[in-house]
């Protein structure tokens, strides 16, 4: 018995210097794993700070280029808009400029047909007395010549008057205008406008 407690013995004594070593080991373990997470957290909190100053650096670019972008883009507005007021005044300026040289001259072209419809009313009224004249005269050509009685004279003066009042109602004249210009009554030049 007492070699099995002896042996029992050595063999509890195996067994605790085994889970002494174990224990030593663990320990050890402990103390590497501690010194790597150690390690390890050092390395975490230098990346940490580096990650932290290039992001501070980067969100200091950024804030910059923003502030560039800003100013930039304030140029170019201030500058679209007075371009757009130089482009505004340049059209306007070369607009009048079109408008009076096209101005000028329709004034004039205006003003020469204005003067030629007043000397072609003018020529027209000439030309309606000289046919009165001729007309008068050949008629009293052909009395004094003794070719004509006096009666028939009358009758073909009359028939004038009336033919030249169609020729100037035809012409647009106004009532007043034809018998003026005749010495007929309105009347018979009412009359004759109706015939026509």
């Amino acid at each position: 018995m007492i070699t099995i407690f002896l042996t029992l013995l050595a063999l509890m004594d195996c067994v605790l210097i085994l889970l002494v070593l174990k224990y030593f080991r663990k320990k050890e373990l402990k103390n590497d794993l501690l010194a790597e997470i150690t390690e390890e957290r050092t390395l975490l909190t230098s990346l940490h700070d580096e990650i932290r100053t290039a992001l501070q650096a980067s969100d200091e670019r950024s804030k910059k280029h923003i502030a560039d972008i800003s100013q930039l883009a304030a140029e170019v507005e201030q500058e679209i808009k007075n371009s757009s007021k130089i482009i505004a005044e340049s059209i306007e300026v070369t607009i009048k400029d079109i408008g009076n040289k096209f101005n000028t001259p329709l004034l004039e072209i205006q003003n020469h047909r204005n003067a030629m419809e007043i000397m072609f009313r003018k020529v027209e009224k000439q030309k309606l007395l000289l046919q009165k004249m001729l007309d008068r005269t050949d008629t009293l050509c052909k009395f004094l010549g003794g070719n004509l009685p006096y009666d028939e004279i009358l009758k073909e003066l009359e028939q004038k008057k009336f033919a030249d009042a169609r020729h100037l109602i035809t012409k647009g004249f106004t009532t007043e205008q034809v018998a003026k210009e005749l010495g007929l009554n309105p009347q018979e030049v009412n009359l004759l406008r109706d015939m026509t």
